[in-house]
């Protein structure tokens, strides 16, 4: 059953669109909206630039339940660290219907 693999919890976060002048908008990550999910988060991959300015890029994926709202513009809190979704929602459908969700997180970490 997957809701005994969902080990962790993930606590998504959506900024709202605000004018951001001369007609365009940008999201205010001031305050944004959260709603907290079971997850299962695994490491996918990790590089270390050290030429130039020294970053760490770290991705991680996350799996989710059928039920979780998650959008490629929102932002994942897990294990204490804010990460960004990187590329779209994957919905992985059974002949049920939809079974559960993947998004992929990435963190770069700079000054490392």
């Amino acid at each position: 059953m997957l809701t005994s693999l969902l080990a962790d919890e993930v606590t998504r976060l959506r900024a709202p669109l605000t004018s951001a002048g001369y007609g365009n908008q940008a999201r205010d990550w001031s305050a944004p909206a959260s709603a907290t999910y079971p997850a299962r988060v695994s490491v996918v991959s990790s590089t270390e630039d050290v030429s130039g300015e020294p970053r760490t890029v770290t991705r991680w994926k996350c799996t989710v339940g059928p039920d979780a709202d998650l959008a490629a513009t929102d932002r994942i809190e897990w294990d204490s660290l804010v990460y960004e979704v990187d590329g779209d929602v994957e919905r992985h459908k059974s002949p049920r219907g939809l079974h559960h969700q993947t998004v992929i997180l990435k963190r770069v970490a700079t000054g490392v």
